[in-house]
């Protein structure tokens, strides 16, 4: 009897667990479903700027093939999810970067590794965390290479020479070696300085111009000095000389570091070679415990600033990352704008002698919402496949530009410190809004160049900061911020419907309170009045499931060979979806409220061209609420069916938006005929 008892629990015990699996299982996600982005979590970066991407159980369907990408970059990195959907990988992305990431059963190695389109599908998009304070990992030395000897006051141990006029200055750190001259005895004419050192126990001697272009020319030997080459250095005279010399240019495998290094003296010298003045020293340079970094002579308190982060490519492997500051997000036409960018960029082929490089930025404004709240069309990369500029008949004319430069800036060689096969650099911005700007949200826009000395100004996707193609194609770079000018009233987006539906080639609904502003362009042909879509598939009669929730054609480039980050950062999960469905007997079937929890990207198949060609609009930006009376509605009659849809939402920095309107659809099944003659028979 005993025994029988044992038997039984376990029986029980086992029923029990098995019930429990098959409620998991039907639970779980399925292929064609997207990620669930609440169970997606970002890390903080690491010293690198990789952060780690993990999905808890039920992030993905099981056993998924992962393809992630770094919106900013084109970083794309592929992983495979557990039997029960959690996964974890590796990417480069700090602070707010955008990632897409999107499951698939099978990806196959020739989608891989190429720019636009990500294979898979459907996808969403998370964030990493938004609007964090950037810590420093070294103390920075805060001398800027401008000629002005006022942020040597911090510096007072490394005065070599004080006694003189002129005094002299200099210390090593982490990355360079400093010399500072100040004075009213400094020679007024003189073609060059030589500065002679002696770095554990071998002299050296650097021939330099500080009113040049930012160039050394390095001697040195023991007992006799031979030519080592030109260098690129920092050098700037104002009212005092100031020189930062990079310390790999004085490295070598037989002297990889420098224990001792004794500043001998300063000599002025005349092109013909006679010395004009001479400073002696003859002391140690003392060492500081410092590393190169940006620097600037003032900035933005940081208790007033909105932070953000932002990135990009250079070509090859090569990628540039700026810690960025914001004065405030709310302006009048006329106020300053100051935006500061903090840029670091990986140019480990960058030849140590290019000499006079100067870097570029330019800062654009892109209008989202004009002062009604009615959404504006144009801009780069966020009007493909709709527009609000139509032609006389109705037709949308997409791909239209309407972002505008709003300032440039230049930062000189000086300013430019070189350190261990990167660039950093600042890039100041700022600049008066014009006082005839009109009221509206606008998103910032960044694009950056560079120039060696009065040569062609070229992208810093070209050569000499890098070449080759990666997994991004953008040239500018959307920063994750939104601008508010003057009163602007809630914006109410474009929002359409079954976009990933077609119908017989169009592509869409618009609303009907939309339509005489907006319109479609599809690129397979011009759409249809009425928008019909079948009630069941094929032969098998089962009824079609279609999403009555909105999809926003200016959040993403929308093409099939490009990728960019959504143009406004939505706060999601947030928000709410209503609808009200009248059916052709007009019975109304209200889905009521719904929270907008995420984002969703693309269709369950694996390659897009498959459905809507390689030129027509793909990957589009839809809001869903992963709710299935909103996800996955079913038509139960055929004929006309009037949808009322409104929504609201807002961005991570408190903007507010709606959307919606009355879309109309008609239920049927497609009839095809074909003519009772051969295809490419003539008619008289």
């Amino acid at each position: 009897m005993r025994r029988f008892l044992q038997m039984l629990i376990a029986l029980l015990v086992a029923c029990v667990a098995l019930s429990g699996i098959a409620a998991g299982a039907e639970g779980r996600l399925q292929p064609g479903d997207p990620p669930t982005a609440a169970l997606i979590s970002v890390s903080q970066p690491d010293a690198d700027g990789n952060v780690t991407i993990s999905g808890a159980a039920g992030a993905v369907f099981p056993a998924a093939q992962l393809a992630i990408r770094n919106l900013f970059t084109g970083d794309t990195v592929y992983t495979l999810a557990g039997i029960t959907g959690t996964f974890t990988a590796i990417l480069y992305g700090p602070g707010d970067t955008p990632f897409w990431i999107s499951p698939a059963q099978n990806i196959p190695v020739e989608l891989r590794d190429k720019a636009g389109s990500l294979p898979g599908g459907p996808g969403t998009i998370v964030y990493g965390v938004f609007s964090q304070t950037p810590t420093q990992s070294a103390a920075t030395t805060q001398i800027s290479i401008d000629g002005n000897f006022d942020d040597w006051d911090h510096y007072s141990s490394t005065a070599l020479v004080s006694d003189s006029d002129p005094a002299v200055h200099a210390f090593l750190n982490t990355n360079s070696i400093y010399i500072g001259i100040t004075g009213n005895t400094i020679p007024a004419t003189y073609d060059h300085l030589d500065i002679q050192m002696t770095i554990d126990g071998t002299d050296h001697s650097v021939s330099l111009d500080p009113r040049g272009p930012g160039s050394g020319d390095l001697s040195r030997g023991q007992p006799t000095l031979h030519e080592v080459g030109t260098f690129a250095l920092a050098a700037s005279q104002g009212a005092a000389i100031e020189v930062r010399m990079p310390l790999d240019a004085f490295l070598s495998q037989e002297n990889p570091t420098i224990e001792q290094l004794i500043l001998r003296q300063v000599r002025f010298v005349a092109a013909d070679g006679t010395e004009v003045a001479a400073l002696p020293v003859e002391k140690q340079v003392p060492l500081v415990s410092e590393a190169d970094g940006v620097t600037r002579t003032s900035t933005q308190a940081a208790q007033d600033v909105t932070h953000f982060t932002l990135s990009g490519t250079i070509g090859n492997d090569n990628r540039w990352q700026a810690q960025g500051r914001i004065n405030t997000l709310t302006f009048k036409a006329g106020d300053k704008l100051s935006l500061e960018l903090d840029v670091q960029m990986d140019t480990p082929t960058l030849p140590a002698g290019l000499i006079g490089l100067k870097l570029l930025g330019r800062l654009r404004l892109q209008p989202v919402v004009g002062a009604d709240g009615a959404q504006i069309g144009g801009g780069l990369g966020s009007n493909n496949g709709w527009s609000d500029v139509k032609t006389a008949s109705g037709l949308a004319i997409s791909n239209l530009r309407s972002d505008f430069q709003l300032s440039e800036t230049t930062v000189e060689a000086n300013q430019i410190v070189r350190q261990a096969g990167k660039l950093l650099f600042p890039l100041d911005f700022n600049v008066q809004l014009p006082a005839d700007l009109p009221a509206g949200l606008y998103v910032p826009l960044f694009e950056g160049f560079g120039q060696v000395e009065d040569g062609d100004v070229f992208s810093w996707q070209d050569s000499p900061l890098g070449t080759g193609t990666g997994a991004s194609t953008s040239v500018l770079t959307r920063v994750p911020v939104t601008l508010k000018v003057g009163d602007v009233q809630d914006g109410h987006l474009f929002w359409t419907l079954f976009q990933d539906n077609p119908s017989d080639g169009s592509r869409g609904v618009v609303a009907v309170e939309d339509q005489a502003k907006y319109g479609l362009s599809n690129r397979v042909h011009f759409d249809s009045p009425t928008y019909i879509l079948p009630k069941t598939s094929g032969d098998s009669n089962d009824p079609i499931a279609y999403p009555i929730e909105p999809y926003l054609l200016d959040q993403m480039s929308n093409s099939y060979s490009a990728n960019d980050a959504p143009l406004i950062p939505f706060l999601l999960p947030g928000g709410r979806l209503s609808a009200r469905i009248t059916a052709p007997d007009g019975k109304v079937d209200d889905l009521g409220s719904s929270p907008i929890v995420q984002n969703q990207l693309s269709t369950a198949l694996l390659d897009e061209r498959a459905r809507f060609g390689a030129e027509s609009p793909v990957d589009e930006y839809r809001l869903t609420t992963l709710n299935q009376s909103f996800a996955n509605y079913i038509f139960a009659q055929y004929g006309a069916y009037k949808i009322e849809l409104s929504g609201n939402l807002e961005d991570v920095w408190g903007n507010r938006y709606t959307g919606g309107g009355t879309y109309n659809v008609l239920i049927a099944e497609p009839v095809h005929l074909l003519p009772a003659v051969l295809p490419g028979t003539p008619f008289e």
